[in-house]
Formats: structure tokens, C-alpha cells, sequence
């Protein structure tokens, strides 16, 4: 579930817009219910995660970053990776609860997801850059 180390880079303001479009998913999610906005989240995050691959929010994110910030900003892919790591677990969370009837704990775990999306958007906190960091800190630490 750790990536690796990388030199990797990727434009932060694409990152910070593809988390602007998965909060307005996700509040989209909230207020009309979960079920395919939860499936479509969990491919777009497994897409960033795992694959590699351009996925469609993060394409969507990099043409409206051509238009509204085209100066690029780059930071290390490591944690947002990672972060997308996270969102798919936390996205196919929220899908199996939604179709399981679980609707209070899909709910609670979008709310969270909101959270850390929000501030990675609106504030460039990648909340999963932190906890990257704490794992890579560890006296646990597995590799």
C-alpha cells in the first residue's frame, strides 16, 4: 500500500484541482446518494494509485489548470499516490457500506474523505502526505 520512493514529480495545482472535483463528487454523492459516485471514485483513485495512468478527474483537473494556472507547480508524486492509495480504499468503502445498506457509516466515511480531499483542495494539506511521513518515521517501519 506504501509507494515507494520516487524522483517522480507532479504538478501540485493539477493534484489540488483533481481534489476539487472529487469533493464536489463527493458532496454531489452526499445529497443524492452514494452508489455511483462511490464506484466512479474508487476507479478514478485506483486509476492515480495503482496504475499509473491518467485518470479522468486528474485529466479533467490538468485542462482546467492549463486555462486557470498555467504555470505549473511541481512536487514529489510519493505522497499523492499514496493519498490515492487511501481515497480507493476509503472510496470502495464507502460503495460496499452504500450497497449494503449501511448508509450512516457510507455517509460518515464521505464526510471524512471530504475532509482530507477539502483541505489537499482549498488549502494544500495532503492529509495523506502527513501520515506518509509518520509511517516513514516509524520505528515500525516494514521495509
Amino acid at each position: 500500500m506504501i509507494p515507494p520512493a520516487t524522483e517522480k514529480q507532479i504538478n501540485a495545482k493539477v493534484a489540488r484541482l483533481t481534489a476539487f472535483l472529487t469533493v464536489v463528487l463527493l458532496l454531489a454523492g452526499l445529497f443524492s446518494g452514494l452508489c455511483w459516485i462511490s464506484l466512479l471514485l474508487a476507479f478514478d483513485f485506483f486509476m492515480r494509485g495503482f496504475t499509473g495512468s491518467v485518470s479522468p478527474l486528474s485529466r479533467a483537473a490538468r485542462a482546467l489548470s492549463k486555462i486557470y494556472f498555467p504555470k505549473p507547480k511541481m512536487a514529489n508524486a510519493r505522497p499523492k499516490i499514496f493519498a490515492a492509495r487511501i481515497g480507493f480504499v476509503f472510496s470502495a468503502a464507502i460503495a460496499l457500506a452504500t450497497f449494503s445498506g449501511l448508509t450512516s457509516i457510507a455517509h460518515a466515511l464521505a464526510e471524512l474523505l471530504v475532509l482530507a480531499t477539502g483541505l489537499e483542495a482549498f488549502l494544500g494539506i495532503c492529509v495523506a502526505g502527513g501520515i506518509l511521513s509518520l509511517l516513514d518515521n516509524s520505528k515500525y517501519k516494514t521495509s
